[in-house]
């Protein structure tokens, strides 16, 4: 069987709520789309595609040779799901069905070109072609925990009655990380899914998991990037 195109998929809006054009704003002295524009390069992906609805953003990437999808503006929106936007890229940039897509966000700019490789040997390992993984952090709860519905009830995480059992037999919960996701093309363009039937997980590193929404996070970011002596394409 021959080896499916493994493309990385860096989704970069103009627009930012927390932080004005957050994927231009500095992070240690470079722009932080610069920082996943690094990684990406240095890994193993046989194509980068930037999608973005900005013109600025796109010179950044055209600048690190990188190709560019615009992105439509009734897909712009907050309200849009990934596999919407993503799906029509991968159509319109024909990218094969069979293809591993691997997401890289710029809002977690400290990931390694290793940590990239490594995803993408485990989906490649794969006979399943419904396999994808997801990175994830610790949520810090058990499956014992609840939800707030709208109506004001409380609703259990677990479904198979695990808030009313032991907690030393609770499992643990975890949260996506956004580090780095990698789903089969046709899962996204045939199904509007950014999961597969089957999901791996990925423990984002916690010395370099960062998820920059506010002007708060730039700024711890930034002391982390000085302290480590970071630079994009070189965090070790």
């Amino acid at each position: 069987m021959a080896r499916p195109l493994i493309v990385g998929v860096i989704p970069a809006r103009g627009g930012s709520k927390g932080v004005p054009l957050k994927n231009l704003a500095p992070l240690g002295g470079h722009p932080l789309i610069a920082w996943t524009l690094a990684s990406a390069i240095q890994a193993n992906l046989d194509r980068i595609v930037v999608i973005t609805d900005h013109e600025g953003i796109a010179a950044e990437a055209w600048a690190h040779r990188i190709d560019v999808n615009k992105e439509r503006a009734a897909l712009a929106g907050d309200a849009v799901p990934d596999a919407a936007y993503v799906g029509e890229c991968l159509q319109a940039e024909g990218i094969p069905v069979a293809s591993i897509v691997v997401m890289l966000r710029p809002t977690s700019p400290f990931r390694r070109s290793e940590d990239i490789n490594a995803v993408v040997e485990r989906m490649l390992a794969e006979d399943d072609a419904g396999y994808s993984i997801r990175s994830i952090r610790p949520l810090g709860a058990s499956e014992k925990a609840y939800v707030r519905g709208e109506s004001g009830l409380l609703l259990p995480v677990s479904v198979d009655g695990a808030a009313n059992g032991p907690r030393q037999l609770a499992r643990s919960l975890w949260a996506p990380s956004g580090y780095i996701d990698a789903v089969r093309a046709f899962m996204v363009t045939q199904y509007r899914m950014m999961d597969g039937y089957r999901i791996g997980a990925f423990e984002a590193p916690p010395d370099r998991d960062v998820d920059l929404d506010t002007a708060t996070d730039f700024a711890r970011a930034g002391a982390l990037a000085a302290e480590h002596g970071w630079k994009p394409g070189s965090v070790e």
